[in-house]
């Protein structure tokens, strides 16, 4: 997605709401504890809740992302956000209640996908080796095993209930949002191939290192 190009029109009613969680939310970076914290499920849906995803997704798309979950922005709910429409031409599978989306016109899509309460329900037993990054972990890039194949039951922001299969692009960038969910990071052992965990603790070493150094020269001159 070229999120130069991105005009996301607001819900008219909540935009100032939106426009005052934009200027108080921030990514959060590797290191801070939220992103480690399993979110708390969203029981409650109002407007607060839709003035989240919005903002959520403005915030991803300055950013130039194509999924952002709410521990990385320092909140609790079991929240993210997806638009993986940049690659829309690369699915096989997409299916929303039963319904073939593939051949649905692109103004019928299902973006900007808001996940409230998401969890995987089936996963094809296929893994394949998919090369990840994160808007949390700027700068590092490595290579994952992901399920080719998943289905997610969740809720939009107004608490319907949907389920949603799909491969490629989207089912890869869900496992991602939904681990952030329940607070892993794609740098996790368990997630990276095994060959590229030593260069990505030497990365995470060496970035941790730039920062020291950069905050005791900012002492030094106060």
């Amino acid at each position: 997605m070229n999120t130069e190009d991105v005009r996301r029109v607001w819900p008219r009613l909540l935009r100032k709401r939106i426009r005052l969680l934009c200027d108080k939310l921030k990514i959060k970076t590797y290191g801070e504890s939220c992103l480690l914290a399993q979110g708390d499920p969203v029981k409650v849906f109002s407007k607060d809740l839709e003035s989240l995803c919005w903002a959520m997704l403005n915030i991803m798309d300055r950013t130039g992302g194509i999924g952002l979950a709410a521990q990385q922005v320092g909140r609790k709910e079991r929240v993210c956000v997806i638009d993986t429409s940049c690659q829309w031409d690369k699915q096989t599978l997409v299916e929303q209640d039963g319904r073939d989306l593939l051949h649905q016109p692109m103004d019928d899509s299902l973006f900007p996908l808001f996940l409230v309460n998401g969890k995987i329900i089936v996963r094809s037993e296929e893994l394949l080796e998919l090369s990840e990054g994160c808007l949390s972990i700027p700068g590092i890039y490595a290579r994952t095993r992901r399920h080719r194949v998943v289905t997610v039951s969740y809720q939009d922001q107004w608490g319907n209930p949907h389920c949603i299969s799909a491969d490629g692009l989207l089912g890869h960038c869900m496992q991602h949002e939904l681990d952030h969910n329940n607070g892993i990071l794609f740098i996790n052992p368990e997630r990276l191939l095994a060959e590229d965990l030593g260069k990505v603790q030497l990365l995470l070493y060496e970035q941790s290192q730039q920062y020291v150094r950069a905050k005791s020269g900012r002492e030094s001159f106060s």
